[in-house]
């Protein structure tokens, strides 16, 4: 293979890698925005997806196998990569493995995806109104996975009163997030 041929393959490539990025990236940041709450994490991911496609030898091949779901190909990318960071830092102890379960391969349907904005900011505006007792209780059970005994002993309280902060907190996230 001459040079000049290389020099053309990696520019072409080149070229449809900043064209790719360049259509759907406000889109992949929005993906990512919700499920990374570090900035540094959506810069490495993004950095991590141009890396993979780079790797790629028949990038436009495969792209148009998948036809016109190129955004779909690349969010199935991303969104294995956020799985991949999750599981990184789970084995260093930075994270809980909540998160793996609310990653899907089909999430990069924008639909899906403003539901899921909508559903957080419904749940973060609840979780806002409610007294800071009921709130801290509550996230210590369903984020930290602690009993209600151990928020009990830490807050100073019965586990009879724990158990009335998250009923409170799930009773308002009933009526204002679930309300069908």
């Amino acid at each position: 293979m001459s040079v000049v041929y290389i020099s053309q393959c990696k520019h072409s490539k080149n070229s449809l890698l900043e064209s790719l990025i360049d259509e759907y990236k406000a889109d992949i940041m929005r993906f990512l925005r919700v499920r990374l709450a570090l900035e540094a994490d959506r810069d490495d991911i993004i950095q991590d997806l141009m890396i993979r496609l780079l790797r790629i030898e028949n990038l436009e091949e495969k792209l148009m196998i998948e036809g016109s779901n190129a955004k779909n190909y690349l969010f199935s990318i991303v969104a294995n990569l956020v799985k991949d960071l999750y599981r990184r830092k789970q084995v260093r102890g930075e994270q809980s493995d909540d998160a793996l379960g609310n990653i899907s391969s089909d999430n990069g349907n924008p639909e899906k995806i403003l539901s899921h904005q909508q559903t957080l900011l419904k749940v973060t505006q609840v979780l806002d109104s409610v007294k800071p007792l009921q709130k801290e209780a509550f996230l210590s059970n369903r984020l930290e996975n602690k009993s209600y005994r151990q928020i009990s002993e830490e807050m100073g309280v019965s586990v009879s009163t724990i158990e009335r902060h998250i009923s409170k907190v799930l009773l308002a996230l009933r009526l204002k997030v679930v309300k069908k």
